[in-house]
Formats: structure tokens, C-alpha cells, sequence
């Protein structure tokens, strides 16, 4: 739910004599919640489609660019765009399955989303992709989104993306019934966790998106080997609770409930971490000690993590 505002506007610090009317005003608190930080507020196409927007990943840096002046001298790989009924930027590609067999689909290019490929469930039912005993796990980062969205985590064997192939990609498979991930107008949405493999030039004006491949492309995408979802609050977001629990997970076999709260990782405090670093951790660590708060008792809780999917 939002408002819509009059007489508003924004500008953003270091871009002189620059501003654009503000028309709406959404809550933000649940989106923060979830990724453990404080949002002032989202820019999307209007304001993209000022510019040629350069995201470097690597180097964690965004250069807005003269997009009357802006010429491309690289070579990366060109992909045409279109434009959903929402504004968001979408693409043509194509999804491999352990049949080897691609299949085409458009994906909304969605840079504001942290996971790697979601596909749509019309799409998920018509490809019949959840009855070919894929190992899956609940979508526990689903719950971020609006009350729960349904849906499972596996792999795809492959995603092809203009000329570039990315091996073993984390798939949510959606089984939301209504919202947009239920939608057949696209296939599904291209996230972070793909697109932080490139430096990525979105070229609106042009209609257009370039992808160039950066040193972290062949790194493999990890997914949470614990079964914790958790979530951040308070005033500096560094409390964090147990949100939700994967069922066969190292997080229920070691007998963690929702509603604990994390006060200490392998001995250090829970404060010294941010909740993006604790959510690396639980991909890559193969043991984890936490301190858990239930009510008024701390259990000390030491499990080992495994490969989910």
C-alpha cells in the first residue's frame, strides 16, 4: 500500500541542478526487514531512463552517463529490451534442464532482486520442471515478499543469456497462485546472484542492455546450507531473529525454533555482523556455533552445515 504525493520531488547528492518529481510513497519497513538494512526509497525507470546506468559489481560503483553523449567502445554483448505493463526492463533467454532440451522464455531483468532466477508458475507447471526429482528445498526467503510467496529451490543444469552460459544456476521454482510470480506474461526474473557475474550497461534510450563478463563469472552460485531464514530489526537492524526453519535442515536437526534470536556466531556477538555477512557464512561454512536466545534461557547450538540442493 502507498500514497501518492503532490508537489514532491528528490534529487540525488552529487548530480548538480538534478531532480524529479516524487509521485508515490511506499512503507519500506518489511524490504528492510529482510535485508538488514535501512531503504530511503527505490529508483526505477524514470529515473534510469535519464541516464546510461553502468553497474560494475566488482567494484561495487554505478556511473550515470550522458546518455545523448554516451558511445559504447567495448565488447561485451548486446541484448535487446522490452518494456513490461509494470516498467521493467525484459529480455529473451533460455533455460536448460538435464534433458538438454533449451527453452525459450522472457525474463524481467530485475536488478532489485537478490536471487539468482526465479520462473514463474505457469511456466514451472507448463515445463513440468518440479516432477523430475530435482532435490528442492522451501523458498524461505519467500516469506520476505508480501505476507509469503510459495515456491521450492533447486538448480537448473544451465541458463543462457545472450552468449553467455552460466552452469548450475539456484532456480526458485514459484507456486504462487496469484501476484507476479504467478504471471504468464514473462517466464520468470533474472536476479543479482546471475547478474553480479557482469558489468551490466543499461542503455534505456537504446532499448538495450550490455553484459560484460567480470572476474567472478565462473564462480559457482552457493545457496544457504543452514535451513535458517532470518530476519533483522531494530534501530541499527543487528537483531536478528529465526524467521523460518527448512524441514531435514542441519537448522532443525539441531533443534533451533522460529521466534529465537541470535545473539552470538562462534563466539563472537551477533552486533558485529551484518545480516548479508551471516547469510554468506551460512554458504559457505561447513560448521557454525550460535548462541540463541529462547525467551529467557541461551542455548549454545553447534551444527554442521551441508549442501541443500
Amino acid at each position: 500500500m502507498g500514497n501518492y504525493l503532490k508537489n514532491s520531488d528528490f534529487s540525488v547528492t552529487g548530480l548538480e541542478n538534478f531532480s524529479q518529481p516524487l509521485f508515490i510513497a511506499v512503507p519500506l519497513e518489511d524490504l528492510a526487514k529482510v535485508s538488514g538494512h535501512e531503504f530511503a526509497g527505490i529508483l526505477g525507470y524514470d529515473f534510469i531512463s535519464k541516464f546510461v546506468v553502468e553497474i560494475d559489481y566488482l567494484r561495487q560503483a554505478i556511473t550515470l552517463h550522458d546518455k545523448a553523449a554516451y558511445q559504447y567502445h567495448g565488447d561485451g554483448d548486446s541484448l535487446p529490451i522490452t518494456f513490461n505493463a509494470a516498467g521493467h526492463p525484459t529480455v529473451h533467454a533460455q533455460v536448460i534442464d538435464e534433458t538438454g532440451s533449451p527453452v525459450d522464455g522472457t525474463f524481467v531483468f530485475d536488478i532489485g532482486s537478490g536471487a539468482a532466477l526465479i520462473l514463474n508458475t505457469p511456466f514451472v507447471d507448463e515445463e513440468r520442471f518440479l516432477q523430475s526429482g530435482r532435490p528442492t528445498v522451501h523458498w524461505l526467503e519467500g516469506l520476505g515478499f508480501g505476507g509469503g510467496i510459495q515456491g521450492s529451490v533447486g538448480r537448473m543444469k544451465r541458463f543462457k543469456l545472450g552468449r553467455f552460459l552460466i552452469n548450475n544456476p539456484v532456480t526458485v521454482f514459484s507456486q504462487a497462485s496469484n501476484g507476479p510470480f504467478d504471471s504468464a506474461e514473462t517466464q520468470g526474473n533474472i536476479g543479482a546472484a546471475i547478474l553480479e557475474k557482469f558489468k551490466i550497461i543499461l542503455d534505456y534510450n537504446q532499448n538495450g542492455i550490455i553484459l560484460e563478463s567480470n572476474a567472478q563469472f565462473n564462480k559457482p552460485i552457493e545457496y544457504d546450507r543452514s535451513g535458517l531464514f532470518l530476519v533483522s530489526s531494530g534501530s541499527d537492524y543487528e537483531t536478528f531473529k529465526i524467521e523460518a526453519i527448512a524441514d531435514n535442515s542441519p537448522a532443525s536437526e539441531a533443534g533451533f525454533h522460529t521466534g529465537d534470536i541470535v545473539i552470538a556466531i562462534n563466539g563472537h556477538p551477533a552486533t558485529e555482523y551484518t545480516l548479508s555477512q551471516l547469510r554468506m557464512m551460512f554458504e559457505y561454512a561447513k560448521h557454525c556455533e550460535l548462541t540463541a536466545q529462547r525467551g529467557q534461557e541461551h542455548l549454545q547450538m553447534t551444527f554442521k552445515l551441508r549442501r541443500l540442493i
